[in-house]
């Protein structure tokens, strides 16, 4: 929507898997990718675990604030909601070009990144 920033990836988000080539030659245990989206008045940072065949997006808000949380895909969506400290958790997130929408409690602004592939 118009009261919605979109976030430049490539300019003001982090991924691990930019350092992948970097690590090719590695060995390691239990790798998780870690995301970082940032915009003027908030930034969220998440990791995508996988377990027990389940792949999840845990994360949290900075500021800390209760938000309004959905991963679209072209499954549908998964919804969530942080807690008072910007914890969240989102179940259900599959594999493929995904974005991330959050919507702050009593806030008419929302924020919305790219497609990021997960």
């Amino acid at each position: 929507t118009i009261d919605e920033e979109l976030a430049e990836l490539p300019a003001v988000s982090r991924d691990s898997l930019d350092r992948a080539e970097e690590l090719a030659g590695v060995r390691t245990h239990g790798v998780r990718r870690r995301l970082s989206l940032e915009w003027s008045a908030l930034a969220i940072e998440f990791e995508v675990v996988e377990s027990a065949g389940e792949r999840r997006l845990i994360g949290q808000i900075d500021p800390p604030t209760v938000a309004d949380l959905q991963l679209e895909h072209a499954a549908g969506g998964t919804e969530g909601r942080s807690d008072e400290l910007g914890h969240f958790e989102l179940a259900a997130a599959p594999r493929g070009p995904a974005r991330l929408r959050c919507t702050p409690a009593g806030s008419s602004r929302g924020y919305r990144s790219e497609w990021i592939l997960l």
